[in-house]
């Protein structure tokens, strides 16, 4: 039977006559383009509410409160007159574990991968781990953003490293046996600030590192599309020193 007849057939027919004969024939198409409009529509809503990451940074083996989270972001984009509707301050983590050498392993390919993909404004952990980037020259000379105010409150609780050493590194492509105290500009060659510690007690430690008795550290990274974003989180985030 032609769809000629068939349409001819069902015009004398009730209505839910129609609908079965619909559902039965072109129930695949009918789920196809209501799965295809679903889609549709939920990229509509995304793209309608996404949110411009204007700074980002990761935290290694911090654990996020969401509620203090939101709270502390929220008091920090207000005072970096970031407009929350549209902009937001991105933050990612990663869980570290001794017991577990792929987590660390994991955690370095992921901040490796957001450093050369030039995505990644700052890098927040405890002071050894962050010696470790620093000396693969992953961070700023923290002095180069900052502004004059900033330095002058911050620069009692800089970190350093030894220029000297990295020359040394770049030339014998070996490691020394020890790395300097980066507490102890006095005993290198070429000291340089290379990120801020944080304020034990502070709201920062307090939200982000309630877990741990280390001593934390922000370090900009060297490549990052928002430095000076970066410094001006780092100055709002070390609040206590004021």
């Amino acid at each position: 039977m032609s769809f000629r007849n068939e349409f001819h057939k069902l015009k004398n027919e009730s209505f839910k006559v129609k609908l079965e004969y619909i559902f039965t024939y072109y129930w695949i198409p009918i789920l196809t383009v209501a799965a295809l409009l679903v889609i549709l529509v939920s990229q509509m809503i995304h793209f309608a509410t996404r949110k411009e990451a204007v700074l980002s940074g990761h935290f290694i083996n911090a654990i996020f409160e969401q509620e203090d989270s939101e709270r502390f972001l929220s008091d920090v984009s207000s005072k970096m007159n970031i407009e929350e509707k549209t902009s937001e301050i991105s933050l990612s983590n990663s869980l570290l574990s001794s017991d577990d050498p792929y987590s660390m392993m994991a955690a370095h390919q992921l901040i490796t991968a957001q450093i050369a993909a030039k995505s990644l404004d700052f890098l927040v952990g405890d002071i050894d781990t962050l010696s470790q980037y620093a000396y693969d020259e992953s961070f700023l000379d923290i002095r180069t953003v900052l502004s004059t105010e900033q330095t002058a409150v911050l620069s009692p609780y800089f970190l350093f490293i030894d220029r000297a050493i990295i020359e040394q590194i770049s030339q014998s492509g070996e490691p020394p046996k020890e790395f300097p105290d980066p507490t102890k500009p006095e005993t290198m060659k070429k000291p340089m600030p290379f990120a801020v510690q944080i304020p034990e007690n502070s709201e920062f430690d307090n939200v982000y590192f309630a877990q741990t008795t280390k001593a934390i550290a922000i370090a900009i990274i060297c490549n990052g599309p928002n430095p000076t974003g970066a410094a001006q989180f780092i100055f709002l985030a070390c609040e206590s020193f004021q």
